[in-house]
């Protein structure tokens, strides 16, 4: 649910042409939202989770690496969102 709040926020709020999130066939790579925008080249990915202590900044990391190749040539913005964002 908190998921789908921050995809609606992003695309309501933010200037961006495309929002969702992103997993890779075999279940290894889950992203909770992916927000781009087409025109300036920008995109933010965010992990989000209910408590932002369990954020794992290493393993947010390495799932976008693991797509950056889909994202080359954007200026990449990662975060974590929780409800204190709300």
């Amino acid at each position: 649910m908190l998921e789908q709040y921050f995809r609606q926020k992003y695309s309501e709020e933010e200037p961006v042409t495309a929002v969702g999130s992103y997993w890779d066939r075999k279940g290894e790579c889950e992203i909770d939202l992916v927000a781009i925008n087409g025109i300036d080249h920008t995109a933010t990915i965010a992990g989000v989770k209910r408590n932002p202590d369990k954020y794992k900044p290493a393993l947010l990391q390495a799932k976008v690496d693991k797509i950056a190749h889909l994202l080359d040539g954007y200026d990449v913005k990662v975060l974590v969102l929780s409800m204190c964002e709300m």
